[in-house]
């Protein structure tokens, strides 16, 4: 902490700097990064070393790895809403779940007070023609799968496959998506039935069986919640 504090806080134009991740949430493994996040002033001059987006990252004594983002409030405001918007909360997640270290105000408060009142809300539904994209691109992904046989080819588009259809079944059971290592175990209290395939999935090296895994979940999804998964699509008229 002393580190990073020496780091930023004599940074002009720092509005806040917080402790985020697997540290402030409490469970940090021994391979985890210790990650922080500095909001500079949107109207400050942004150096190379601190431009927004930037990042800043060593080994520690004791072994870790140090990462520190920078970024504004009205930067990583306008992003967070566009990513909630898409239900992916991982942005709200830094102010709902993250540790103010130095600085704060009532820019800042405000900021903290939107993330918690939006991650409360939970993720948008799907409108009627977002769904029937997410069907028609699911029938794709399926059709490609199936042509591309056996092969790395195959096994790539399989595993990506399988991600796109867990993110699938949170959206659309309105329920935020979660990180990738906690995906399948946080998918079995939304849909055990689609949890226990994906596991099926991932045990076994069989190609043409995790094909058929991966047609059991979209065709689950489908019939669960009414999508349909066609090659029939068309764009919404402008």
């Amino acid at each position: 902490m002393a580190q990073v504090a020496d780091r930023v806080v004599k940074l002009p134009d720092l509005q806040a700097l917080l402790l985020v991740g697997s540290t402030a949430r409490g469970d940090r493994s021994d391979s985890s990064d210790v990650d922080f996040l500095a909001l500079m002033d949107h109207e400050g001059p942004w150096s190379v070393a601190v431009r927004d987006g930037g990042r800043h990252s060593w080994m520690d004594t004791s072994g870790f790895e140090i990462e520190i983002g920078y970024t504004s409030v009205r930067r990583v405001r306008e992003r967070m809403m566009v990513e909630a918007d898409g239900g992916m909360p991982f942005r709200l997640q830094l102010f709902t779940e993250g540790r103010l270290l130095a600085g704060g105000g009532p820019e800042y408060e405000r900021l903290v007070a939107e993330a918690n009142e939006r991650y409360q809300q939970g993720p948008p539904p799907l409108t009627d023609q977002n769904r029937r994209w997410e069907g028609f691109d699911a029938w794709c992904r399926l059709r490609r799968l199936d042509a591309a046989g056996a092969g790395d080819g195959a096994a790539l588009l399989g595993f990506d496959l399988l991600q796109h259809l867990i993110k699938l079944a949170f959206r659309l059971s309105g329920v935020w998506q979660t990180r990738s290592k906690d995906a399948i175990r946080r998918l079995g209290e939304v849909d055990g039935e689609i949890a226990r395939l994906a596991r099926d999935f991932l045990g076994t090296h069989k190609g043409h069986e995790r094909t058929q895994i991966l047609h059991r979940i979209a065709e689950r999804l489908a019939d669960q919640h009414h999508l349909e998964l066609t090659g029939d699509y068309k764009s919404a008229p402008r």
